[in-house]
């Protein structure tokens, strides 16, 4: 379904190079999100890694309860509470990727392995809480109760605009691949 006055995030992003500073000018108006009965459940099966955010709930919350009886993994990239659907969403997604702000926010948990602990339920299949140049803590299924720490590799760094991003969907490609070498095995 199309709909005409749809758009999506369009930003500038100013970087100063001279003190690392940046600034971003965010226009969502006219951003409504995931549809919330689109694309086809068919569709949503055939995915091998279901990826959302908080944009759009009703959608992203159908395809994450498609997804989840069909076995998909589910990866979020949640920033924000952003209204009703919002607690659902978050409750169901396995692998949970978030920042040490939003950890901290959602749980009040200072430190980033008790926040782990904090945002693990029984849905869960990862939980990561990532803290920029300092690495990220994470914990898996089977070992939910021991938090790891991976440091961050040391890079010569110029801009960390979407470092998060990346982060999201390198994760999700790993999975992706993990699946696909999995079902080609068994072929």
């Amino acid at each position: 379904m199309l709909f005409r006055s749809a758009r999506v995030f369009h930003s500038h992003i100013i970087v100063g190079t001279r003190r690392a500073t940046r600034a971003i000018l965010a226009n969502a108006a006219g951003v409504i999100g995931a549809d919330p009965a689109w694309p086809p459940a068919a569709e949503v099966r055939k995915a091998r890694v279901l990826f959302v955010d908080h944009v759009g709930l009703r959608g992203m919350l159908r395809a994450t309860r498609i997804a989840r009886q069909a076995g998909i993994p589910v990866v979020a990239d949640l920033e924000r509470n952003s209204g009703p659907g919002f607690r659902s969403l978050f409750e169901l997604v396995d692998h949970l990727i978030v920042s040490r702000d939003f950890a901290t926010e959602h749980t009040g948990e200072a430190r980033p392995d008790k926040a782990v602990l904090a945002l693990w339920n029984r849905h869960r299949t990862a939980v990561v809480v990532t803290d920029g140049s300092r690495g990220c803590w994470y914990a898996g299924s089977g070992a939910a109760k021991d938090v790891q720490f991976q440091p961050a590799f040391k890079v010569r760094v110029v801009d960390t605009t979407g470092c998060g991003d990346v982060f999201h969907g390198a994760y999700a490609a790993g999975l992706d691949r993990k699946s696909t070498r999995l079902n080609s095995s068994h072929t």
